[in-house]
């Protein structure tokens, strides 16, 4: 009898090891218990870069410009939804600028803010929001960068559905300058299931400016 005691409580013990080690695994991403890749649509990322004149300066040193960014998920799939975002903005004529949304806390949706840009409500995404800029070199190239998570010390949530924006406010340059930002944008895809999240798939794109 103590033998068959001493065999069920080496059963019982592996067992509960084999439990988890599964669980860790799942945990991990190690065992995926959904699709380790998703195959994108032709349109699942679009940018469009807005470069705007802002007439109303009057000084005669400098030219200000107002840069508007909207990004477009063009997945839709219970399942697979945006969790990370960067855009990377180059701006090598820029001297300095403000931008919004500036870097929150964590938001479990999106929603929609006031700016004083040329376009004075944002719809921004859920998430953390990291922003900042590299002043350090103006008059020279000078950068700014949002880092956008849907994952943050254990909270979730989907950055946007289909659209959201970002904007620089009054970008200034040296009088008659062009301003040009070179702008490069990541989004990555994360399925989730009730006992897992992680990346399936990632796109980036490049686009032009276009000057209204």
């Amino acid at each position: 009898m103590k033998h068959v005691r001493r065999i069920l409580a080496i059963l019982l013990a592996t067992s509960l090891s084999t439990a988890a080690l599964f669980y860790l695994a799942i945990a991990t991403d190690t065992i995926r218990l959904g699709p380790s890749t998703y195959a994108l649509p032709g349109d699942a990322l679009h940018v469009r870069v807005t470069v705007v004149f802002l007439a109303s300066n009057t000084n005669p040193l400098y030219d200000f410009y107002d840069v508007l960014f909207e990004v477009w998920n063009g997945v839709h799939d219970s399942k697979v939804r945006p969790y990370s975002l960067t855009v990377h903005v180059d701006l090598p004529q820029a001297l300095d600028f403000d931008y919004w949304p500036g870097g929150t806390g964590f938001s479990d949706s999106p929603s929609t803010i006031e700016s004083p840009c040329i376009q004075t409500q944002l719809d921004v995404p859920a998430g953390r929001i990291d922003a900042g800029s590299n002043f350090a070199n103006a008059p020279g190239p000078v950068y700014h960068i949002w880092r956008i998570a849907g994952e943050s010390e254990g909270r979730y949530a989907p950055l946007f559905d289909t659209k959201i924006e970002f904007c620089l406010h009054q970008v200034r340059v040296l009088e008659g300058s062009t301003l040009q930002p070179i702008t490069s944008v990541t989004l990555v895809w994360s399925y989730r299931s009730d006992l897992q999240i992680y990346p399936v798939a990632d796109r980036t794109v490049a686009p032009g400016p276009e000057y209204a």
